[in-house]
């Protein structure tokens, strides 16, 4: 089962909205100078492994970036009481990475014959969670690197289901994110 990136968080900072810290150090390296003096705002990573946060600190570090904070946090359980709303949310949430069998052929002798109902059911509850500290006019972008429907389409549905709230938009409305 392949773990997640760190889910990032952010406040008030509209280029940053759709990037992964750990893997997008390029992006993030052209940001840094024209994107964070122009919109100050907050980037928080989130990530249940200490470990995981320690490589997104490196690469702040190196990237000489200060709007961006790490904190070791389950995010299907319950965030801490002062968590603010957030503008977006990336949830590069944890699934069985059936999309990248061609990189990645080990996966398929990974994989146990519950791992796809487990792993949708941990997305689900990280974006119910997570969808509760979204601020009314937020987006939260929900990404997984797998093909079946019972994690992405399956898990969405049953969301937008649960929290009437929430709209889904088709990626190619997702011009309006930036």
């Amino acid at each position: 089962v392949r773990e997640t990136d760190p889910l990032v968080l952010y406040r008030d900072h509209p280029l940053m909205q759709a990037e992964g810290l750990g893997k997008n150090y390029g992006r993030l390296s052209a940001c840094r100078d024209v994107s964070f003096a122009l919109y100050p705002g907050e980037v928080l990573a989130i990530d249940r492994s200490e470990e995981r946060l320690t490589l997104v600190r490196e690469t702040v570090k190196r990237l000489g970036l200060s709007s961006v904070r790490t904190k070791a946090l389950d995010a299907a359980g319950p965030l801490p009481p002062d968590t603010p709303l957030f503008d977006r949310i990336l949830v590069d949430a944890p699934c069985t990475g059936l999309g990248t069998l061609r990189r990645s052929p080990e996966i398929k002798w990974r994989l146990k014959s519950g791992d796809t109902k487990t792993l949708a059911k941990q997305q689900l509850a990280i974006l119910r969670n997570l969808s509760k500290h979204l601020k009314a006019d937020g987006v939260m972008v929900y990404s997984v690197c797998t093909v079946t429907d019972e994690e992405g389409p399956g898990v969405a549905t049953e969301l937008l289901r649960q929290a009437p709230g929430l709209r889904a938009e088709a990626p190619e409305d997702a011009a309006r994110i930036a």
